[in-house]
């Protein structure tokens, strides 16, 4: 717990392991009520997997919104201003991209995110960046932070942690639970 919470600049109760990135990402998303009201935010290169998690939430939201990457990858800020709202409920981003290594403006991202709707829960797939870039959930400003042990921080398979900031802990709502939770 030490460590990880060194490596992303958190406390170490903050810190949750998990078996994988995956199992990390859907525990935190499943965690968050929503209302048939809300939106979700992602980017066009959302993982797949994340993706067809938000699907299977299909009845819980009123849209996904998808915001649009420019010529070279990147986030079209524009776009993404456009489509964040008061009923934007969840924004979920990739740190780097699997598709093409894209380091994407997660800090500028979050602070945009927080000045337009400062209740909406922000989730970073940080399973390409751990390990490999240095990284700040503070300065990220993300609520969720979910990452594998097995790729740059070279831990075996079956490894993962999923960062909740103890700011929204009262918001969130287990799948399940244990004696921890």
């Amino acid at each position: 717990y030490r460590n990880i919470s060194k490596l992303i600049n958190c406390n170490d109760d903050e810190i949750s392991f998990m078996s994988n990135s995956t199992m990390a990402w859907n525990l935190a998303i499943n965690s968050i009520s929503l209302k048939n009201s809300e939106n979700i935010v992602i980017f066009e290169n959302e993982y797949t997997s994340n993706f067809l998690s938000i699907l299977k939430l299909k009845d819980k939201y009123a849209e996904v919104r998808i915001v649009k990457l420019d010529k070279n990858g990147l986030v079209d800020l524009e776009d993404f201003k456009n489509k964040v709202d008061k009923k934007t409920k969840i924004i979920s981003i990739n740190h780097i991209c699997s598709q093409n290594g894209t380091i994407m403006p997660v800090e500028t991202i979050g602070n945009i995110l927080k000045e337009k709707n400062p209740e909406a829960i922000y989730i970073v797939d940080g399973c390409q960046s751990a390990g490999q870039i240095p990284i700040n959930v503070k300065k990220i400003r993300c609520d969720f932070f979910t990452s594998t042990g097995r790729k740059f921080l070279n831990g075996p398979r079956g490894t993962g942690f999923l960062y909740i900031n103890r700011k929204i802990r009262k918001l969130v709502n287990p799948i399940f639970i244990d004696m921890n939770s």
